[in-house]
């Protein structure tokens, strides 16, 4: 590093003070001159949020309801032009193909969410959740920022998206401690409200007034930076700033507008670097000292000193959550895109989420202390007050699930912490094989020898901490109450199956060309997963298991749409996923059953766990559909929609119980083709795919999942068309 050439690329460095002084300090200087080179400067990640196009002009907010009052994409709130309502157009008129205008498709999702609406009550009237915000508050924005009255929503919405946020969203990534949330004690925290109203707004579906919201707080946002770059204090970014960006990142990656979805990335990136920047990944003593402490506060009546504990733990715990949702996102997004996870576990050096959630949902600090009482926890020194608000250090966790050698009482948070630190291990040494200079057959080999049986035992070891920890595994009985009752257990076991799928295949090549809309793409990569069909099958099991337990939640509930409402956004994910999977696996044993009837692989058989798996695919379809509303009921669905669009390709008849128990029978294989052909198993589950996405438009990246198993299916059936499985099949079908 020396020499001429190097030594003026370190001095070119944006911060080449630094970096020269990290090349030379380093005992092998070679071996980090790339990394030194290719980190950006420590105000890049500044710049980013500062130059990120932002609007100025707010339109009029609307209680209208339905995505036909988003933007376009070419007017998002991310792309520097005003937010302009769409223009309605009859969409089901002229041929069957997909209008160019988005809106056409918005107008016609309107109605469904009309009908869910109807569903979500006014949670603000609630008396037990208050409302969060004050018309005082909403008059000082107002006229601070010289807003209309039409620009700014009235105080019953605001709050009752604030509610919707609380009772819809925290309740699974509780970041925020909503008691300890008083916007009129801290008007710097007006961001972050506006955030949270939002996410809030999404689920009382006026988009519209989410995307005004949305974009002010982005609008905010930039103006402190902006501040905070005038006075050179690029590292003192307050707490709700930062918990209002991770807020921004669950709404601009679960959009369904290409042109904000397109700046995630960069977006994410800067949020990590602010984070590090910030020490928000380090303890929180190591920033600030807790209340010295000579005595045990449970046992005293010093109010005073147990309230400065109390606020010192919800503190340290907000820090933590935040942090820990943070690499949640990151994690679930290099899945999606085929990317880095740039919030990795390595980075997180302070704690994880206190074991005892009840101590985190206090209102105040006497219903804290009554706790620690009632646990008999005692708080006699400052140490003792570090480790329960740090609860155990992350690192130390994950190298002991690393050993295979973990079994603590960590919690369900903090069990679900590790379980994304799995599928982020689990998606990194894919990444990194799937990406070396290999034949397929040495990949796969490398992959069932090596890496496989490691990543089992993992899970195995997870499995056993979770049952110590209060944890179900099988939605059986009364299981099922326990999870539908349980936030984090509906993320839990979604992800678990996630990561068993990634176990067996590698999923993010098919989902990053989702993620870009790339329909041909997406179709190759899903025949590349076929290069290894007992992988494929494994990976159907798990599938199988995310849609039955969302069917069998629905089930004990007795109403669909107010589950489909409540369905967390990365089960979601989860569920589309499993849909492309199922469905690909049973297009390949509808191959070969053409195949076998054309006498073009008379050899070729079906094992008799493709035929059970065949059939367990089949009574799941049955359970779905008897569960959701008949197809045609809601003319006007947007899933409706989508089946018309693909002139047929989603229409398929259900088989007849009795029929479809043939495929197991022994003998001729000829009338199990039949069968099998005559099911078109793989078109029915996009096609139910699509009714559970569709129908429940909270997020509008539901749109997009629901147009990918819409062109997955059209591909389908231009496979399929010229299928003819014989006389015989006219008989099968119920």
């Amino acid at each position: 590093p020396r020499s001429g050439q190097a030594l003026q690329r370190v001095l070119s460095h944006p911060n080449s003070d630094l970096a020269l002084q990290k090349v030379l300090s380093h005992p092998e200087p070679n071996l980090v001159l790339e990394k030194v080179l290719s980190h950006p400067s420590d105000t890049d990640w500044f710049n980013e949020f500062i130059n990120a196009p932002i609007e100025t002009n707010f339109p009029m907010v609307s209680d209208h309801i339905g995505f036909t009052d988003t933007p376009d994409a070419a007017d998002s709130p991310l792309s520097g032009t005003n937010l302009t309502p769409g223009n309605s157009q009859n969409i089901l008129t002229g041929s069957n193909i997909l209008p160019s205008n988005a809106n056409d498709l918005k107008n016609l999702f309107r109605s469904r969410q009309i009908d869910l609406s109807k569903h979500i009550p006014h949670t603000y009237q609630n008396p037990t959740i208050p409302g969060r915000c004050s018309e005082s508050i909403r008059r000082h924005i107002m006229a601070k920022y010289n807003l209309k009255q039409q620009q700014f929503p009235q105080l019953d919405d605001l709050n009752h998206y604030l509610a919707l946020y609380e009772l819809e969203f925290s309740v699974y990534f509780p970041l925020i401690h909503i008691p300890s949330f008083r916007i009129d004690d801290n008007l710097d925290q007006i961001p972050l409200m506006l955030s949270m109203a939002a996410i809030g707004a999404l689920y009382s579906f006026h988009a519209r007034n989410s995307s005004t919201l949305f974009n002010f707080s982005r609008f905010l946002i930039h103006n402190f930076m902006e501040v905070q770059m005038k006075l050179n204090r690029f590292n003192d970014i307050p707490l709700h700033i930062t918990q209002a960006l991770v807020l921004h990142m669950f709404l601009g990656m679960f959009h369904n507008d290409s042109e904000i979805t397109k700046l995630i990335s960069r977006q994410l990136n800067s949020l990590v670097s602010l984070v590090k920047i910030t020490k928000l990944d380090m303890p929180l003593e190591s920033l600030l000292l807790p209340p010295s402490i000579t005595f045990d506060i449970v046992q005293s009546n010093n109010l005073d000193l147990i309230e400065a504990c109390y606020k010192y733990f919800i503190l340290a715990q907000s820090r933590i959550r935040t942090i820990h949702v943070l690499h949640h996102i990151t994690v679930l997004y290099g899945c999606l895109t085929d990317g880095k996870v740039e919030m990795s576990a390595d980075n997180i050096e302070s704690g994880s989420p206190c074991a005892n959630e009840d101590l985190w949902n206090c209102k105040n600090f006497n219903e804290w202390v009554a706790i620690l009482k009632e646990k008999n926890v005692n708080i006699n020194s400052k140490f003792s007050l570090i480790r329960l608000s740090n609860g155990h250090a992350y690192k130390e966790l994950w190298r002991g699930m690393q050993n295979l050698s973990l079994d603590q009482d960590i919690g369900l948070r903090g069990m679900l912490s590790l379980l994304f630190t799995i599928n982020e291990y689990v998606h990194t040494e894919s990444r990194k094989l799937e990406h070396e200079d290999k034949t397929d057959g040495a990949k796969l080999a490398e992959w069932r020898m090596e890496q496989r049986p490691y990543i089992e035992s993992l899970i195995k070891i997870w499995e056993s901490c979770y049952i110590r920890n209060g944890g179900v595994l099988v939605p059986r009985g009364q299981n099922i109450h326990t999870i539908n009752s349980s936030c984090v257990l509906k993320l839990t076991l979604p992800l678990l199956s996630f990561a068993k799928i990634n176990k067996c295949i590698y999923i993010s090549s098919v989902l990053s060309n989702v993620w870009k809309r790339n329909w041909d793409a997406m179709n190759l990569e899903i025949k590349s997963l076929t290069r290894d069909v007992e992988a494929l099958r494994d990976s159907v099991n798990y599938s199988l298991d995310i849609i039955n337990l969302w069917i069998e939640i629905i089930s004990i509930n007795n109403d669909a749409e107010k589950t489909s409402i409540r369905t967390p956004i990365f089960f979601l994910t989860c569920l589309f996923t499993s849909t492309l999977l199922i469905s690909e696996y049973l297009y390949v044993t509808e191959v070969w059953a053409n195949n076998y009837l054309s006498n073009k692989d008379k050899d070729a058989n079906l094992t008799t766990a493709d035929r059970v798996l065949w059939l367990r695919a089949e009574k799941i379809f049955k359970k779905i559909e008897k569960n959701l509303l008949p197809l045609g009921s809601n003319n006007h669905s947007y899933s409706e929609f989508l089946r018309i669009q693909a002139n047929g390709a989603l229409d398929v008849d259900i088989l007849d119980d009795e029929i479809a128990r043939l495929a197991l029978e022994p003998g001729d294989l000829r009338p199990i083709a039949e069968i099998i052909i005559s099911g078109r198993l793989s078109t029915r589950c996009l096609s139910l795919g699509v009714r559970i996405l569709a129908d429940a438009p909270v997020w509008p990246i539901a749109l997009l999942f629901a147009e990918a198993l819409k062109a997955r299916a059209i591909h389908i059936h231009d496979c399929t068309s010229s299928w003819s499985p014989g006389p015989a099949s006219a008989s099968l079908k119920k």
